[in-house]
């Protein structure tokens, strides 16, 4: 790794208890790169959040990058329009100063690397095969399920949508159709297992080959429907708008790139438990 380069990158808001240690962690990850760089994007928070970056910040001011982007991101009311904004506005920066890099490592601030185990990165750098993304497996039940889209996991609608429609069009109670669409997939991958080609996946860290995200774009709402081999004729106007905002940008990365992504089930983040 001494020979590569990555940025690594990543959002808050409002999480000041969780970042002392993800960070620390961070600065660990990026020691084992020849040349890395840390970005991360801050806006809305209500806590001490701000003034912990700025320290954080301080501490290598020429490979610290904090992006405060308020003024954008406040005024969207929509999580996931929200986060499609301010992870465009990181992968920008990116290109527009780090183009020459080899990586990028997108990771969730909130706590996901407690425990990280950091030669894990280092494995993953050697994974045979030609791959342009590689994604985390979970130390518990995987739990991602909004993000993905795998044919092998049999996941290839948005699972809130999903959820809707049921509510709708079937009548079927919510904690139901949410056993049916989200929780019957949330299932403990071994990590011994191979690697397992998807078309969309995160579970809180995902690893880029950096040139295959030139173009590619972040968005958190949709006017397509996934869920037609599901549900027959679709009411309209039933549709949930918004969707997780990582399933635009890896398709981009497919059609723009020929992407090939992979989960890598020996890649574990901390168990996300109240997803499940």
């Amino acid at each position: 790794m001494e020979a590569s380069s990555c940025v690594l990158i990543g959002a808050a808001r409002s999480i000041a208890d969780k970042l002392p240690k993800t960070l620390a962690t961070m600065k660990k990850i990026a020691a084992l790169w020849g040349k890395s760089a840390i970005v991360i994007a801050e806006n809305g928070s209500t806590d001490n959040t701000k003034a912990v970056l700025e320290t954080f910040r301080k501490t290598d001011p020429d490979r610290h990058r904090i992006l405060t982007l308020d003024a954008e991101a406040n005024a969207i009311p929509a999580r996931t329009m929200r986060l499609a904004l301010v992870r465009n506005k990181l992968l920008d920066y990116v290109h527009a100063h780090y183009s020459p890099y080899e990586y990028i490592l997108m990771i969730d601030l909130d706590g996901i690397l407690d425990d990280f185990e950091v030669g894990s990165i280092q494995k993953a750098l050697q994974t045979p095969g030609p791959w342009d993304a590689l994604f985390a497996n979970t130390a518990g039940k995987y739990y991602d399920i909004w993000a993905l889209r795998s044919k092998e996991l049999n996941v290839m609608f948005d699972c809130w949508d999903f959820v809707r429609h049921m509510q709708i069009q079937v009548r079927v109670p919510a904690e139901f159709a949410k056993e049916i669409a989200v929780k019957q997939y949330q299932n403990k991958i071994a990590k011994d297992r191979t690697l397992i080609p998807v078309e969309s996946a995160f579970g809180g860290l995902g690893l880029y080959r950096l040139a295959k995200t030139v173009g590619c774009v972040y968005k958190g709402q949709t006017d397509t429907c996934s869920c037609t081999e599901l549900i027959k004729n679709i009411i309209p106007g039933s549709c949930f708008p918004y969707t997780c905002e990582h399933i635009s940008f890896h398709k981009d990365m497919i059609n723009k790139h020929g992407a090939k992504l992979f989960i890598l089930p020996s890649l574990l983040v901390k168990s996300q438990d109240e997803h499940l």
